[in-house]
């Protein structure tokens, strides 16, 4: 499982970057203040405009993919959403511990299929990816949308204005409409995306570096163990299962376990800054599942593997 580690271990990097590079004030202090900004409105809307548009959709793939992925993220987000209301945290922190148990982070789960399975993972790795991020945006908006303004008049029509304005929902609609339609290669429209598209990550990244505030264990423990609960254990647990009861091949239900047990995504933090969650809770819970899960994935691709019959070398 070197791979895995590989992968992990230089995004971990980057988000030690950032933090170093924010302590130093390089550039600015100024610039961090508006980086995540320029994240949240123009470089990952640009991926996530560029992959939904020239993405190749196989039909035949999508409900085995489809199928384990969904069950398994709306299932979470209701168990984390329920679970957090118990345990009393209160709304900024809630919003948080769901988009923790809920996103995935594409970009590792991207660099783990294809160096495990080649450009066949890829293919598939990029299939789900366009199914996950929809849904997982729409699922997840709607959900912060309710746990923060809770006792609120007009809350339909709240969650209808941020869906409409959420711009990487806007990308992403936009995309798979150009798809359709055949434009896949738009002179200069397709080279800028994919431009600011390449820059998302590294950027993101050290946005979450830039922004860590470590708060003291006591406080940021229980949310910390809440969701990785639900991104480490449940989601994954859940895609398991759904996947035994159908006939998936086991590549490809390596490849769903592995998006179903990545850490949570570098894009909440924005979206939680942008949408008034608890934005400095939301970083440290980026990191540390990213800090977690370098143990716990290569463990998690090995036990799925005994289960499903597949030997990854």
């Amino acid at each position: 499982m070197i791979d895995i580690i590989s992968a992990i271990g230089t995004i971990f990097a980057l988000i030690l970057l950032g933090s170093y590079l924010r302590f130093k004030s390089v550039p600015s202090e100024e610039y961090w203040l508006y980086a995540d900004k320029l994240v949240y409105w123009i470089l990952f809307p640009s991926f996530l405009f560029y992959k939904t548009s020239t993405i190749s959709v196989s039909t035949e793939l999508l409900t085995p993919i489809s199928h384990p992925l969904l069950s398994g993220l709306l299932l979470t987000v209701f168990i984390i959403w329920t679970a957090s209301n118990l345990f009393k945290f209160d709304n900024k922190a809630g919003s948080s511990i769901v988009q923790a148990a809920g996103r995935h982070n594409t970009f590792i789960a991207l660099a783990i299929s294809e160096r495990l399975f080649g450009e066949s993972g890829l293919l598939i790795a990029t299939l789900a990816t366009a199914i996950l991020i929809p849904v997982t945006n729409i699922s997840i908006v709607i959900a912060l949308v309710i746990i923060l303004n809770k006792g609120q008049q007009n809350l339909f029509k709240k969650i209808m204005n941020d869906l409409i304005r959420n711009p990487l929902l806007i990308a992403i609609f936009t995309g798979f409409l150009f798809n359709y339609l055949g434009f896949k290669n738009i002179l200069i429209v397709h080279d800028v995306t994919a431009l600011l598209g390449s820059a998302t990550l590294p950027v993101v990244l050290l946005c979450i570096g830039a922004s860590m505030r470590f708060q003291g264990l006591k406080q940021t423990l229980p949310a910390l163990l809440l969701s990785s609960l639900g991104k480490f254990i449940i989601f994954p647990g859940i895609v398991l299962i759904v996947l035994l009861q159908i006939a998936t091949p086991p590549d490809i239900a390596i490849i769903l376990i592995i998006y179903a047990a990545t850490p949570t995504a570098a894009s909440g933090f924005a979206l939680a800054r942008q949408m008034g969650g608890d934005y400095k809770l939301m970083a440290s819970l980026i990191t540390n599942q990213t800090l977690i899960s370098f143990f716990t994935l290569p463990f998690t691709i090995y036990l799925a593997s005994r289960f499903l019959g597949l030997e990854i070398g």
